[in-house]
């Protein structure tokens, strides 16, 4: 089995889509590849502001013909982080037959206008993982206000309209995500190509359970 299936399948049945791994090793690779005709980069794993800080600085010094993405996402901000990355580098994006890009990675592959979906690309609202027992009610809103301004600002910035961060906050949950298996359906939610008829979003992607895209991890094994 491969290594990060095991992983990514632990992740998604306690629901919280990071696979950070305080004090011990990155628990990441970052691959480079090259062939007679490209370059391109892999990452696999957690994604984490370091990482995703390193990472980025690769595709910016280097001239990559794309970014390959297999993670079960990690903390939001990560995700944008290298999301201006790949935007400032203006590198394409491909998540693989068989791979995840899931909430903060999923983001971050936002950021590209050429982004490749033959695995899948999953979306969910932010919210705040574990609080002191001294953390008030209001204070946990204002936190998750905060995530979710923020992610309002990234996508805007990314031309992606006011529909997509509906339908995030109506349909996804921490243990739900709207999933996206084709770029082309994903780009609908661009700015420039706004549609007015709700149901004719709701074609453009599933709702899958942290328990659906578990087995679809399994099925690709």
């Amino acid at each position: 089995m491969n290594p990060l299936i095991t992983l990514s399948a632990t992740v998604l049945l306690t629901a919280i889509p990071t696979m950070s791994q305080p004090n011990h090793k990155p628990s990441y690779t970052i691959t480079e590849s090259t062939s007679h005709h490209e370059s391109w980069l892999r990452f696999e794993g957690a994604m984490t502001m370091k990482g995703m800080s390193d990472l980025g600085d690769k595709i910016v010094a280097g001239n990559y013909d794309r970014l390959e993405l297999n993670s079960a996402g990690g903390l939001a901000q990560s995700g944008y982080l290298l999301g201006h990355a790949i935007e400032y580098s203006n590198v394409k994006v491909m998540v693989r037959y068989g791979d995840i890009c899931l909430s903060a990675c999923a983001f971050a592959a936002m950021g590209s206008d050429d982004v490749i979906i033959n695995g899948i690309l999953g979306l969910h609202s932010p919210y705040a993982m574990g609080h002191d027992s001294g953390t008030t009610l209001t204070e946990i809103a204002q936190i998750s206000n905060v995530g979710f301004a923020d992610m309002m600002w990234y996508l805007s910035n990314m031309g992606y309209n006011i529909r997509l961060l509906k339908q995030i906050a109506d349909e996804t949950s921490p243990e739900s995500f709207i999933v996206f298996s084709n770029a082309a359906d994903l780009k609908s939610f661009k700015t420039d190509s706004f549609l007015n008829d709700t149901k004719e979003y709701m074609t453009m992607y599933e709702v899958m359970s942290t328990d659906d895209i578990r087995e679809y991890l399994q099925n690709k094994e």
